[in-house]
């Protein structure tokens, strides 16, 4: 919205950003030969590499000390103010919203991911605080981001390791694996034998 001018032309911005929201937000953007950045809905790019990949909640909270904690708080609580934006608070992660939560984590993890790999800039006049893009700018590995984001589903009851599809945990999953794994190769042994002695 334009806010110079009387209210009757303030009005009639209002209704050509409601009818074209599009435009509305091109015209609303700095002119700086890009595309207007994500916002609050959430950044634009698909999940990237991270969210397939099972992380290290451990070493994923010892990231997230260093690099997310000074805008999300202590364990993700948040609180922190962010002045300029629409909420001003940066948002929780612990309870994260419930569009972003899934108690499946690889769906979990892919809905958080494009916040770390792509950043966000919350909605509002002029943001103090926006969600840096660590994966595009490269700065975390994939690795690394994989590991934070096992470290908020950790802080949301949701375990990044728990295979949803078997029905099962990992480490029984393993074992019944392997167990095939023995029995297919005695049975071929087996077979071998008999081929020799015939």
């Amino acid at each position: 919205e334009k806010t110079a001018g009387p209210a009757a032309g303030a009005t009639e911005e209002k209704r050509k950003g409601e009818e074209y929201p599009e435009k509305a937000a091109s015209e609303a953007a700095p002119q700086s030969g890009k595309e207007p950045g994500p916002t609050e809905k959430g950044p634009k790019g698909k999940p990237g590499e991270a969210s397939r990949m099972i992380g290290n909640a451990d070493h994923g909270a010892e990231l997230f000390k260093n690099r997310c904690l000074s805008c999300h708080g202590e364990e993700g609580k948040g609180g922190v103010a962010n002045p300029g934006s629409e909420r001003g608070v940066v948002p929780t992660l612990n309870p994260i919203e419930e569009d972003e939560f899934s108690k499946n984590p690889g769906e979990f993890a892919g809905n958080i991911d494009r916040f770390l790999q792509h950043g966000s800039t919350p909605a509002g006049p002029a943001p103090s605080l926006s969600m840096p893009a660590f994966g595009d700018t490269h700065t975390l590995t994939q690795q690394e981001i994989t590991n934070i984001e096992a470290y908020i589903l950790k802080l949301n009851g949701v375990d990044r390791a728990e295979l949803i599809d078997p029905g099962m945990q990992p480490h029984t999953f393993f074992w019944i694996i392997t167990a095939l794994y023995i029995a297919l190769i005695l049975f071929q042994g087996g077979l071998r034998t008999r081929r020799n002695i015939s």
